[in-house]
Order: C-alpha cells, then structure tokens, then sequence
C-alpha cells in the first residue's frame, strides 16, 4: 500500500487491518518518518524508482499494489516502468491529469519553496489554511472518526519537511498519469468518490476512463476513504481481486 500526500501511515494501517489473511507492506517514502532524503528531487517518479529498490532488497513479485491520492501516481509509474513486478493494481481517488486546481495550488507551494526558515514551515502548516481545508474535504459524519482524520493532519502537520513537501505537490503538477496508462497491460480497478472535492469525480473519470480500467465510483465517498470507508473499501477491492483470481 502507498500512501498520499504528506500523509502519515495511520490511515493505510486502519484500512490494512481490514485484510486478514493478507501479508500486508507499507513503506514509507525516503524522507518521511525515519527514512533518510533522497540526492535528488523527491517526486512521484524518484519514489517509483524506490519503490523498485525496496521490492528488489524483499524480493518481492506478483503483489497486489494498492495507491492512494499522490501513491496512486507512484504505483502507476511503477507498476509501468518496471513491469512483471505488480499483478494487480488499485487506485484509490488517483490524480487525474493537471488542470487548473493543481496549478494554482502549486503557487502556495512555491511561495513555500522560496520563503526562508522557519517562515516557509509556518507558512506551509497555518493552521487557518490548512484545517479548514481538511474539514471541507472530510465527508464522513461520525464524530470520532472525523477527530481521528483532524489528529492525523495535526501529526503531519507537526512533522512536515517543507523541502519534502514542496517537491511532492509540485512533482504532481509536472505528471500527466496518461503517458503511463498508455503502457498499462495489468488488471487495474481505479475506485473513486462522487463527493471527492480534492480529485474531483469528473477529472478522474476523463482520465481514467478506458478499455482495460476497471472503474467502480463510490456514491458519498471523499478523498479520505482510507479513513473513513476502510472496510467498504475493502470488500470492493476484496470482491474484484476474486474475479480476477
């Protein structure tokens, strides 16, 4: 499993739980957590690349690789670039191609990029920006559930590396996931939310919307499925990875 962006690995470790029976892996990208920063830029293509690394030194062949949100661009390009690796892929709320969103959210990352320590820190996690936004985006109603979502941005708030973080959003702004799903060969099922307000149900569908793709669109799911839908997550992948047993 591959997460998002800036994530922590609290909401993919609520959602691996649901798969018993399964050996399931979660790495964590080079300048994340404990991991040490790669030499060169961190983008989606430099994590494909260590994810192939990581595979290689565990030997492992023929997995299930499940993205979600920015890990769903690392999965595609590995699961592309390196082929005969993966032998199903899941995409949950993929980055669609650039569009207008995406570009104008990268200038509040590149202010971040070119602004001085500690201002580019405390202008990247401004509590008055970035709290309101995950709670638009959250669309579960439970009470708990929407805490555990809001403690979990704090984390990430309170470990974010801002020459990590701006490279990342602004790696998405320079991928267009089209070139790799031109190459694309394996069973592939992209799963996504009618009421997903960060990658947006219309832009999903233009982009993923072709023969090959198995496409399941989720009625009431937003873009913190992990989160907030572990287990109905869970039984759509669970139903069509038996399908295509």
């Amino acid at each position: 499993m591959l997460r998002g962006f800036r994530s922590s690995n609290r909401g993919l470790v609520k959602f691996a739980l649901e798969f018993e029976g399964y050996n399931v892996i979660i790495p964590s990208y080079p300048g994340y957590d404990a991991t040490e920063e790669l030499q060169e830029r961190h983008t989606a293509l430099a994590y494909a690349k260590f994810i192939r690394d990581f595979a290689d030194f565990l030997k492992l062949s023929d997995v299930t690789l499940i993205g979600h949100s920015f890990g769903t661009l690392v999965g595609l390009i590995y699961a592309t670039e390196y082929p005969g690796r993966v032998k199903n892929l899941v995409l949950i709320a993929p980055i669609p191609k650039p569009n207008t969103s995406v570009k104008a959210s990268s200038l509040y990352f590149r202010i971040g990029q070119i602004l001085p320590p500690p201002l580019d820190y405390k202008w990247l996690t401004s509590r008055l920006i970035q709290d309101p936004i995950r709670r638009y985006v959250i669309q579960s109603r439970h009470r708990d559930i929407k805490a555990d979502i809001m403690d979990e941005g704090e984390q990430e708030l309170r470990e974010l590396k801002p020459k990590i973080n701006t490279e990342n959003f602004i790696s998405v702004g320079e991928i267009n996931p089209e070139a790799w799903l031109q190459k694309l060969n394996i069973p592939t099922l992209v799963i996504a939310g009618s009421k997903d307000r960060l990658t947006q149900l219309r832009d999903v569908l233009r982009t993923y919307t072709r023969p090959g793709i198995d496409l399941t669109v989720v009625p009431g799911m937003g873009h913190y499925a992990p989160s907030e839908i572990p287990g109905q997550l869970k039984t759509i992948i669970h139903t069509w990875l038996e399908k295509n047993e």
